[in-house]
């Protein structure tokens, strides 16, 4: 299963990163109020799918770089901003 995992944004109430699945589909993640805890839970986030064999996972530094993994990760995301 691909994974693509998003950089970590500014949100209305604080830091987070997003993540795309093939089984999934696109994932908000848990805000967080620290900049620093957002970065630390990502690094986790990468850490524990590297550790996972049967998974394809692709990190994103951009927003643009994360929209452009798949076409359907920038639908979703589009869609998503539209709620």
């Amino acid at each position: 299963m691909l994974v693509v995992i998003g950089p970590v944004l500014t949100r209305e109430r604080g830091y987070t990163f997003d993540f795309w699945s093939s089984g999934d589909g696109l994932r908000r993640g848990y805000i967080y109020r620290r900049i620093e805890d957002a970065y630390y839970a990502r690094k986790v986030e990468i850490r524990a799918r590297d550790r996972a064999d049967a998974e394809e996972t692709v990190t994103c530094s951009t927003l643009d770089d994360f929209m452009r993994a798949k076409p359907e990760i920038g639908r979703a995301y589009a869609a998503a901003q539209e709620l």
